[in-house]
């Protein structure tokens, strides 16, 4: 049948319209779309680190640039019991939450349309504690239950539905309930603190944290030894001290003496040297009995394997460097990768080159004895060596989908 040219004009719109769906719809396995931004989170979570499960109620702030009935975001390993988003006038509308890659991408469909403005999600949810040492994991020392965090690089969905990725920095409410006798930490200090009736949990609040992206958020729960180390004091930088303490596993504290003795200097010679003060509220330096990462700069709450924070008398001489080393790289970090980060995976490089760069400058101005230079110079080499080879990748390696994340770490980073 012969068309005239307004009924070719509509197929023709139909169809470029029906495309646009079909586009619209393809599940965005690398970056997410930029039509929908979050603004903040607010974490309520209840840990038992003797249960098996935690539960969570977050509540995200999240600007819609364009009319949606969906957004995408990330999730995976996650039971979610309700899902709302509440519009601009306050008006909840019931939301359902649904895992559409393996990756953890996952729609949130509002049921209706909504004109660009700004939301709020509000999730209740339960999962289990991490057996991979990713997001909220526990760990059992003896009878002894230990829960901490690793979230990066793309592990905060495991332990909160999230724009899980780092261009995405926003401030964090963190809310923790937990057994009355366990300690509790998280990235800010704590600012509220409550019981519950039968005086079984306690609830304590933390000061909302500065613009973060999620795989920096980090917490930790159970009978941790927590040593106060020397207050960092202030400066023409810093108006205000840096309270600093040690975390480790029960009986672990007097072992943690030695490094919280040296890192104020650390914090000062980087001062020094960006003229920048140290950029959050507080500085714990936590020994986690079993930590894949090795350790992980987590802005206020820096996690390391224990064994590198535990030093005393009978340690070799490689454990005080490997000690001082690793610290004064995690510390750098807080201003390269935490005060300032990257917006995709692709330019991680500048995190670590930056932080192993710095690490070495501090050691040998600090410790000149443990030189530094020379490790400086055998990781160059090493680095050099896998250059070599036919396999080497470039620095700045593209990242086209979330398995790709992980090879971007390596001694050529």
């Amino acid at each position: 049948m012969r068309m005239t040219s307004g009924l070719l004009a509509a197929a023709m719109t139909a169809a470029l319209l029906s495309r646009a769906v079909v586009a619209a719809e393809a599940v965005p396995t690398g970056k997410l779309p930029d039509d929908a931004k979050p603004l903040a989170y607010a974490l309520d979570l209840k840990i038992d680190p003797k249960a098996d499960r935690f539960n969570g109620h977050v509540r995200i702030k999240v600007r819609l640039a364009t009319s949606a009935d969906h957004l995408w975001l990330h999730a995976r390993e996650i039971d979610v019991a309700t899902a709302a988003v509440i519009d601009a006038a306050g008006k909840p509308h019931e939301a359902k939450l649904s895992v559409r890659d393996p990756s953890g991408v996952a729609e949130v469909a509002f049921g209706t349309t909504l004109p660009a403005q700004d939301v709020e999600l509000v999730f209740d949810y339960s999962a289990p504690f991490n057996t991979k040492l990713q997001g909220i994991y526990k760990v059992m020392v003896g009878h002894d239950a230990y829960v901490t965090t690793q979230m990066e690089a793309i592990s905060a969905r495991h332990a909160f539905p999230s724009f899980d990725e780092p261009r995405f920095k926003t401030p964090f409410d963190i809310v923790l309930t937990v057994p009355r006798d366990e300690a509790v930490l998280a990235n800010t200090q704590r600012t509220g603190y409550s019981e519950s009736p039968d005086k079984k949990w306690k609830t304590i609040a933390f000061a909302r944290t500065r613009p973060l992206p999620t795989y920096l958020v980090a917490l930790a729960v159970g009978p941790w030894d927590v040593v106060d180390g020397p207050t960092i004091p202030a400066n023409a930088l810093r108006k205000d001290p840096v309270p600093l303490r040690g975390i480790g596993p029960r009986g672990a504290g007097p072992q943690l003496k030695w490094i919280l003795g040296q890192t104020p200097a650390t914090v000062k010679y980087y001062e020094d040297y960006t003229q920048q003060p140290y950029p959050f509220d507080k500085l714990d330096l936590l020994g986690a009995p079993d930590f894949s990462a090795g350790a992980m700069e987590n802005a206020g709450l820096i996690v390391y394997r224990d064994v590198l924070l535990r030093i005393d008398d009978k340690s070799p001489a490689s454990s005080y460097r490997s000690a001082f080393n690793v610290n004064a790289h995690e510390i750098a970090h807080q201003w390269f990768g935490d005060l300032v980060t990257v917006p995709w995976w692709d330019d991680v490089w500048l995190n670590e080159a930056y932080a192993t760069w710095a690490q070495g400058k501090a050691t040998v101005a600090l410790r000149p004895e443990y030189l530094g230079d020379l490790s400086r110079l055998e990781g160059t080499l090493h680095a050099m060596n896998g250059d070599s080879q036919l396999s080497a990748r470039r620095i700045r390696q593209p990242i086209a989908s979330q398995d790709d994340i992980e090879n971007a770490f390596d001694g050529i980073t």
